[in-house]
């Protein structure tokens, strides 16, 4: 980022929630899990399978 802004104009945002990093194995599972989750429409069909895999890490 620092050479980015020493060549072009360059902007930051202050974001407020909760990030992954995508570009790691784990970090994209959880962004898209979380994304689920957090969707009406998705939620209901991904809930009972991911409670069945939690149960199993038991």
């Amino acid at each position: 980022m620092l050479k980015l802004a020493k060549d072009q104009a360059f902007a930051g945002y202050h974001f407020k929630g909760e990030t992954f990093d995508c570009g790691a194995k784990d970090g994209f599972i959880l962004a898209n899990v979380s994304f689920a989750i957090e969707r009406a429409d998705i939620r209901p069909m991904i809930e009972e399978p991911l409670k069945a895999l939690l149960a199993a890490l038991k």
